[in-house]
């Protein structure tokens, strides 16, 4: 194990960032931080089977938050078995959950070796292997129809948690069984399904450590985050990254992204899943009462004045929803318009709550007659709208609002997109706004509860987006509320407003 550690010490460099040289100097050797000697290269290649002397390691489960050296890890290991593992006709593949990823370990791997003269001397590199005498890497794809049949000495899978089937795993797993010495790495930062194969090498290595379960040949490295730890501490930080005291760029960063939590809490759970290292569901709540009800305020007289709205109507039998907002100087006025109709009213007090019925008295809601939506009266109630107020115009979900939308007048009515890419950057954007008091909601005790049942998803982009089938109840009315800030967008009221106050950074905010 040792001949590992001096192997990729002596021939390994860094390839990005600082360490890597320039026109000028040369590229840093790879030195090994003490974690990654005594906790993977040590015992994976060091512990031997009492008897024949091969190694006692075939899979190893390496689990670390994003920007620890993962995939740097991962190349220096892969060259350290091609080039010093003494295996005749080595075949290493290594792949990843996407090809994308895929292509980056391959990529680093073949920059280490360019680093390197005589490494550069005795190998040969193309576009989706590395051949040195008769052994090679090969890089793999996710698509798993031509897997099978691998004489496999080694396999490094790279962000298993991105995985979405689980055919290329299982086709690899077994590929190294005619060899004396196989290895299967799996390194990988948490995920976000636990019904994925990665979740279940989770918890298999889990069971490992915790000495639920015997298997020799397993071997298992969890950095994570308690479940209870306090997410701004840096104590948390320092217990889920390994690398935390070696690197100051790397505590910076974590820092940073503490603040964007703060003042956003859709980046909270990929904030534990990215650099917590937590698992935690695709779904996750979204703005606290508190937060919400610290941007109510009284109303005022918003008659005549410019303003956007978004139309979020039901298929029939449920709350149909308008959002009207008004930029006004730093600030966005809120006034919303719910329908609902009188025999969902009576099922809602009934199995829920007496509130609907108070809300439908005090107006917040205005209930029409029967047990489906009266289009009729909701766009006569807009039509008076259009009148009261200059509305620039109104986004639309044309899912159910087909029936209304071609009929109504004296206003633009705009498709708005209900995909993750088009509601992004409106719901980021309301969220900021919450977050920094520039929304005034009145109030209102419909939207509050709307609010309160919101499910938000958080795809690996960091895009984001509510949804509806995940939510607690309804959010028809913030879903409007979305649109109607996504029509101000488009209309460029959002950048007269940021001409006016400047560039809200998240850094810009109190941290309390």
């Amino acid at each position: 194990s040792q001949e590992k550690v001096e192997f990729i010490e002596t021939y390994c460099t860094h390839v990005k960032g600082a360490l890597a040289g320039n026109a000028v100097e040369y590229p840093k050797p790879l030195i090994l931080e003490d974690w990654i000697k005594d906790e993977i290269i040590y015992p994976v290649f060091g512990l031997k089977e009492k008897k024949g002397g091969n190694r006692l390691i075939y899979s190893v489960y390496i689990e670390i938050p994003k920007k620890n050296a993962k995939t740097t890890i991962c190349a220096a290991i892969e060259l350290a078995l091609l080039f010093n593992d003494g295996e005749r006709g080595a075949e290493i593949y290594n792949c990843a959950g996407d090809a994308e990823q895929a292509s980056l370990l391959f990529d680093i791997a073949k920059m280490m070796i360019n680093n390197n003269a005589e490494l550069k001397s005795i190998s040969e590199r193309f576009q989706t292997s590395i051949t040195y005498k008769d052994s090679f890497i090969k890089k793999l794809t996710s698509a798993p129809e031509t897997k099978h049949g691998f004489n496999a000495s080694a396999v490094i899978y790279d962000e298993l948690h991105v995985a979405k089937t689980r055919e290329l795993f299982d086709s690899l797993y077994s590929a190294g069984a005619q060899r004396q010495n196989p290895l299967f790495i799996i390194i990988t930062t948490a995920g976000n399904d636990k019904q994925s194969i990665c979740y279940e090498q989770h918890k298999l290595t889990q069971k490992v450590l915790s000495g639920a379960l015997e298997d020799d040949t397993h071997w298992g490295v969890i950095y994570s985050a308690g479940k209870k730890s306090d997410i701004y501490s840096e104590k948390t930080w320092r217990q889920a990254n390994p690398l935390y005291d070696y690197s100051e760029p790397l505590r910076k960063f974590i820092k940073k992204m503490s603040i964007k939590v703060r003042n956003t809490p859709s980046f909270e759970s990929t904030f534990r899943q990215l650099h917590l290292n937590q698992w935690v569901s695709a779904y996750d709540s979204w703005i606290s009462d508190d937060d919400w009800m610290r941007c109510g305020g009284k109303e005022i007289d918003l008659t005549g004045m410019k303003c956007y709205g978004g139309l979020d109507l039901a298929a029939t039998m449920d709350f149909n929803s308008l959002a009207l907002l008004f930029p006004v100087e730093d600030m966005f006025y809120v006034k919303m318009f719910f329908w609902l109709p009188s025999d969902m009213v009576e099922k809602r007090v009934e199995r829920y709550s007496n509130d609907f019925q108070i809300w439908v008295d005090k107006g917040f809601i205005k209930m029409t007659e029967g047990n489906v939506a009266d289009y009729d009266i909701i766009k006569a109630d807009i039509s008076d709208l259009v009148k009261k107020y200059n509305i620039q115009s109104i986004g639309y979900d044309a899912k159910f609002s087909a029936p209304i939308v071609a009929t109504i007048e004296d206003v633009v009515m705009n498709p708005f997109s209900q995909s993750i890419m088009s509601m992004s950057y409106p719901t980021k954007m309301l969220e900021m706004n919450i977050m920094s008091r520039k929304i005034n909601h009145f109030n209102n005790p419909v939207l509050r509860w709307m609010c309160s049942n919101v499910a938000i998803y958080s795809d690996a982009n960091e895009n984001i987006k509510l949804v509806k089938n995940k939510s607690i109840d309804k959010i028809d009315g913030i879903v409007a509320l979305v649109m109607a800030l996504g029509e101000s967008v488009q209309e460029g009221d959002q950048v007269s407003i940021y001409e006016k106050r400047g560039i809200v950074s998240i850094d810009d905010f109190d941290v309390i």
